[in-house]
């Protein structure tokens, strides 16, 4: 079957377009498909890579709702000198390093459970409140104004050596 202009069309030819729609909605959801398939599979050969699952129990309209949730998590290396890795997206902080003093810029969480699988089980969150958040958890609040002392220390001498930087640079630029 051919249209007006010789351009053969097929059999189930429409004129309205809705079966080009309908293909087209069909062939994005499976691409989406694939990528999340391709995204999962890259994440799984990932060695800090680990999905750990937590029930929740909520109350809702006076009912108890438990619910089975995955929490995506990156773990570390204990390697001195390995990048620090988030424990969030697993995003290598280039400039933070595993044991020196960068690791009081990051809290670090030692997860001892089991679940994680890989080299090491060693989380860095950006804070206490991030690690509480993540994993549904409460910590004391004396352990989280011993970290954000700790953290205050490291962040002021960090600035003192900048400024100390700025100062050597500008003198030698005279």
């Amino acid at each position: 079957m051919c249209d007006e202009y010789g351009n053969y069309i097929g059999e189930d030819y429409s004129d309205d377009g809705s079966e080009v729609s309908m293909s087209y909605a069909s062939t994005a959801m499976t691409l989406n498909k694939i990528r999340r398939k391709e995204l999962s599979e890259a994440k799984r050969l990932d060695p800090g890579y680990n999905k750990l699952y937590r029930t929740y129990t909520r109350v809702v309209d006076g009912e108890k709702i438990k619910k089975r949730v995955a929490i995506e998590l990156y773990t570390c290396s204990d390697t001195p000198g390995r990048m620090i890795r988030s424990a969030i997206g697993g995003a290598f902080h280039s400039n933070y390093r595993v044991g020196k003093t960068d690791e009081n810029i990051f809290f670090k969480v030692g997860m001892c459970t089991g679940e994680c699988i890989g080299e090491s089980n060693t989380m860095y969150f950006d804070t206490p409140e991030q690690y509480e958040k993540t994993l549904n958890v409460t910590l004391p609040q004396e352990l989280k104004d011993n970290w954000y002392a700790r953290f205050n220390a490291e962040r002021k001498y960090r600035e003192e050596l900048a400024t100390m930087e700025a100062k050597r640079v500008a003198v030698s630029v005279k």
